[in-house]
């Protein structure tokens, strides 16, 4: 974990689950053991007295005063923890069992959905301008809602994508917006 650092601590171990994939592949299982560990420490950051993720400290305690999930900072750059709390793709069944079960789960997605703007520019919601939360339409599926996940990405394809200099509702950063959209589509077909 990194101290004063949600954003990190939750995309390492992303990282560490992937580690572990190419640990498997090399058939390493002591090193598939110690990454695949590592990789549930985002559990270490879930505060049940608020529902959510949250950053920790150097000593371990949480950083406070606790804002809310949707104020920007508290250990994530240019994002905020409810952005932050889905970086978590490599677990989503314990994911879904940290915030109640899958019913809860897909209600937390739903609200995090439905309280983006239809542009889906910058926003403290599904921040679809941000690169990190462009995953999170596919969790519907991950849990056995498909529906949600075709009528999300519809959405986003048609508020967030157009023709000319606007066409765009944030930063290419490499391409990543025009690449979303080209998996969307083609996963759509």
């Amino acid at each position: 974990f990194t101290p004063g650092e949600l954003a990190t601590t939750l995309e390492y171990c992303f990282d560490d689950a992937c580690m572990a994939i190419l640990a498997r592949r090399f058939g390493t299982p002591d090193d598939v053991r110690h990454f695949e560990r590592r990789a549930m420490f985002y559990t270490n950051c879930w505060d049940s007295s608020v529902g959510w993720f949250r950053t920790r400290t150097r000593d371990g305690g949480w950083l406070s005063p606790w804002q809310g999930r949707a104020v920007h900072g508290q250990g994530c750059l240019e994002s905020n923890p409810w952005h932050q709390g889905w970086v978590v793709q490599h677990d989503v069944e314990g994911l879904a069992r940290l915030m109640g079960g899958r019913d809860k789960f897909v209600r937390e997605l739903e609200d995090f959905f439905e309280a983006t703007p239809a542009d889906f520019r910058w926003n403290d919601a599904y921040n679809h301008s941000n690169k990190s939360t462009q995953h999170v339409p596919y969790l519907f599926a991950a849990v056995g809602r498909p529906d949600l996940t075709s009528k999300w990405v519809r959405r986003i394809l048609k508020g967030a994508y157009g023709l000319g200099v606007e066409g765009l509702c944030g930063n290419e950063d490499e391409g990543q917006m025009s690449a979303w959209f080209l998996q969307a589509v083609l996963k759509m077909w």
